[in-house]
């Protein structure tokens, strides 16, 4: 009895390696063979590089539309800028204001933006 739960235990554990080294010995089998391994790693050296080149371009750039242009056509451009460093400016995000004549940087927003006349603004006083 002793000796047939030692056959038992013995092809237990010969069947329990034959399962785990199965699939190592069929991945094993499955490699394919290159005759020219150096040839084999420039070829797929060329195809990553080629992959690459064609797959990393930017997408698309779609315009603005024209509603989200708060400020109008007039800052289409960006902000409206005095060239050089424009001494006595006021430098600001929709451009550079004279604070002498303000209205020359202020008319060119929309009306929409403008203070009315019944508004009072501190440059009213």
């Amino acid at each position: 009895m002793n000796a047939l739960s030692k056959c038992n235990r013995l092809t237990i554990i010969l069947g329990l390696c034959l399962l785990m080294a199965g699939p190592a010995m069929l991945l094993w089998a499955s490699k394919v063979q290159v005759a020219n391994k150096e040839l084999a790693d420039a070829r797929l050296d060329a195809l990553e590089v080629d992959k690459l080149l064609n797959n990393l371009q930017l997408p698309k750039a779609t315009d603005r539309p024209g509603t989200f242009a708060i400020f109008g056509k007039a800052f289409k451009d960006g902000p409206i800028r005095v060239p050089g460093n424009a001494p006595g400016m006021l430098r600001m995000n929709i451009g550079d204001l004279d604070p002498k004549s303000p209205e020359a940087l202020l008319s060119k927003l929309p009306a929409e933006l403008r203070h009315t006349d019944k508004e009072k603004t501190r440059r009213d006083r």
